[in-house]
């Protein structure tokens, strides 16, 4: 039994892992096989019991069985080989009813039943309410035309044609319950299996979870350690210039001092933040310009307006932007606004593109040192880290306009 179940679908179940799949496969080969015995049985009772109205009918079914299982061995596709054998039990069930005469056509039921029970299971609930459809339709043409003259003519059939009645409903009978309990195993075989994959994900996400907890806390710890140690570099900055006399190179150790205090913002706000995969871009913003804003500010009344249509922003871009933000913030203070002004920072999300535009109302820049300053130079620096290409619109006495093309993925 076993070199046989091997031989026509062995190849089959080894390359399977499937259950569901699996279990199609043993039904079409059980179906078949069991089916071949029991039809092959039934024709050569037929045969020897001169029942030949029943003996055509089981001996085309047997024939059909073993044809089925050289079909399944040979596609090696189950649903080829259950589409087949699906027709060839609807053409022998139907062929036998509409023109074998001499018969009772009473079993035919369970064979019905058999057959949407097969096509169910093994082509799927589509499949199994076409053809229940098609054999309702071609049993009500039966019961409509061939019934009423069917039952007349049991009256005339041998005794014998009835005991095969019996045995052909007890082999339908024990097919039908053979496939509800195949039902039956497979459900609840995937139900175990579903189990213990579900079990096995929720340890795995549970393990993924604290891991991604850990690097947070250590992400964070870093960004903290950053930000301590950008103050310490400060702090030394500020205690050299005080020992400086010439007023230029103070100026240089204040904007370097006030460069690296911008940066220690950028890290802060970084580890306050509670989710670093993804970051609220609008919190972030509107807090990053509102410290750098009380940072660089001395006498001017600055008016914030920040807009975004745009949420989330990931770690790669989010301090580069923030030490540009800081550049542009400090040169519209320094260089643009003189006692009020507005600055505006706006993000359009369009397509795959993050769209940043940073706009003051100042007086505008010169040329020559809108190219040549050293604020510019990093601005450059830190857009090319996010792949950007910017443009730059000046106007004199209407502000400056930036406008940042910012590659999402």
């Amino acid at each position: 039994m076993d070199k046989l179940k091997y031989f026509f679908i062995g190849e089959l179940l080894n390359n399977e892992v499937n259950p569901y799949e699996k279990a199609k496969i043993e039904t079409n080969y059980c179906f078949s096989f069991f089916g071949f015995i029991c039809f092959f049985s039934v024709f050569l009772i037929t045969f020897f019991i001169e029942a030949y109205p029943a003996m055509i009918p089981s001996g085309v079914s047997a024939f059909y069985c073993i044809t089925h299982l050289f079909v399944l061995k040979f596609t090696k596709n189950i649903r080829i080989s259950s589409v087949i054998f699906t027709i060839l039990i609807f053409t022998i069930l139907f062929g036998n009813m509409y023109f074998n005469t001499n018969t009772i056509h009473y079993g035919g039921a369970f064979w019905m039943v058999i057959l949407i029970f097969f096509a169910a299971f093994n082509l799927g609930k589509k499949g199994g309410v076409a053809i229940a459809a098609l054999s309702l339709a071609a049993y009500s043409i039966f019961a409509a035309f061939f019934l009423h003259a069917n039952i007349l003519d049991a009256a005339t059939f041998p005794t014998v044609i009835f005991y095969t009645l019996g045995l052909e409903a007890t082999i339908a009978v024990f097919i039908i319950f053979y496939l509800l309990n195949t039902f039956i195993k497979t459900n609840r075989q995937i139900t175990e299996e579903l189990k213990t994959s579900n079990e096995h994900l929720e340890a795995q996400n549970k393990l993924v979870n604290e891991q991604h907890h850990e690097k947070i806390i250590m992400l964070k710890e870093i960004h903290h350690r950053v930000k301590n140690n950008l103050q310490v570099v400060s702090s030394m900055l500020r205690l050299q210039s005080d020992k400086i006399s010439s007023d230029e190179v103070k100026a240089i150790f204040d904007d370097a001092q006030h460069r690296i205090q911008a940066m220690a913002l950028v890290h802060q706000r970084m580890y306050q933040t509670e989710n670093l995969a993804k970051i609220d871009l609008e919190t972030y913003i509107k807090e990053l310009a509102t410290d750098l804003t009380s940072l660089h500010s001395t006498t001017q009344n600055v008016t914030l307006d920040i807009s975004t249509n745009f949420s989330e922003l990931n770690v790669k871009n989010i301090v580069p932007l923030g030490l540009i933000i800081n550049e542009l913030i400090s040169n519209s203070l320094k260089h643009g606004i003189k006692t009020n002004g507005n600055i505006l920072l706006s993000f359009n999300k369009q397509a795959n593109d993050l769209m940043f535009t940073y706009k003051d109302n100042g007086v505008g820049f010169d040329e020559a040192a809108l190219k040549k300053g050293f604020g510019m130079e990093l601005i450059e620096v830190f857009a090319l880290q996010m792949d950007s290409t910017y443009h730059i619109k000046n106007e004199a006495d209407k502000g400056l306009t930036y406008e940042f093309n910012i590659p999402l993925n």
